[in-house]
């Protein structure tokens, strides 16, 4: 894809889950489900889409999924959250990574890859959910698990877009000495991280994104109860056994309107956000193969 046309793509999914849908989880029915059609909309559009309604607290939540299929009975998942915190309209957090996960699909659509890439839109990651049984990724992955899906890992792309250059902007858990693992206070990289477990296919995760983008990065894999580690859908498949890593672009470490009424699309860094963006579509194509 054209970097313009990556660019307006982006730009188009952004502003319609961020503006004309807005805030969106709940307590907002109707705004949630709105996003959750417009997202099975646009994927149908690129691969075949199965929806994973389920049920919790009185309502039906829905987890969308678009398949590009590969030879190998092994698969890789790649999955954003499309809910919102209440009172914030979500433009980073997370309508930057359900674009960056469309736009993925979208280059990877006629793609041959050796293993299955699945690419799942989760409802119910925000506070109120998070970490309990009504948590959408939680519900994906327990049914992987349970159906005997061979998962090489999970990717879940978490507030992917605020890109700042001055010193001083990158905050960390106060468990993890950044000097000594010469890590920088400048928010200008994406991170990958995961949990302790996670670390091989994290490293290689990292590695594949490297080889193939400018973009500064860091990695972190650190215990599972350091502040922030857990902090998205990748710490659900944790739970049932799978490789999972979260990148980011560290969301409350360093993005001043994180889970604020002000977390609009403006605040995205379109430049850096759409090269961090070509350079995942290039790491998945990586990690999945090609038949």
């Amino acid at each position: 894809m054209k970097d313009t046309s990556l660019l307006s793509l982006l730009d188009k999914h952004i502003r319609t889950l961020s503006l004309a849908i807005g805030e969106r989880h709940s307590g907002k029915p109707q705004a949630l489900e709105r996003a959750a059609e417009y997202i099975e909309q646009e994927a149908r559009k690129l691969a075949e889409v199965e929806v994973q309604a389920y049920q919790y607290g009185g309502q039906v939540f829905k987890n969308i999924e678009a398949t590009v299929p590969g030879a190998s009975p092994q698969c890789l998942v790649i999955g954003a959250h499309y809910d919102t915190e209440i009172g914030t309209p979500g433009a980073n957090d997370n309508a930057s990574g359900i674009a960056a996960l469309l736009a993925i699909l979208n280059d990877l659509k006629d793609y041959t890859p050796k293993l299955t890439i699945r690419f799942v839109a989760f409802a119910n990651e925000e506070a109120m959910y998070f970490g309990g049984e009504g948590m959408g990724s939680l519900v994906y992955a327990s049914a992987l698990k349970e159906a005997g899906v061979k998962l090489k890992g999970m990717i879940s792309l978490e507030t992917i877009g605020y890109f700042t250059a001055g010193a001083g902007t990158q905050a960390y858990p106060e468990e993890v000495d950044a000097g000594k693992l010469g890590l920088s206070d400048v928010g200008n990289f994406l991170a990958f991280i995961s949990d302790l477990s996670s670390k091989s296919f994290l490293e290689e995760a990292h590695k594949q994104f490297q080889l193939f983008q400018t973009t500064p990065s860091a990695v972190l894999a650190a215990p599972a109860d350091v502040k922030g580690i857990s902090l998205s859908d990748h710490s659900s498949f944790w739970k049932v056994g799978y490789p999972a890593i979260m990148i980011t672009d560290t969301a409350p470490f360093r993005y001043p309107y994180y889970h604020h009424k002000e977390d609009t699309p403006d605040k995205i860094n379109m430049k850096v956000y759409k090269n961090a963006v070509l350079g995942l579509t290039a790491m998945t194509a990586a990690l999945a193969g090609r038949d």
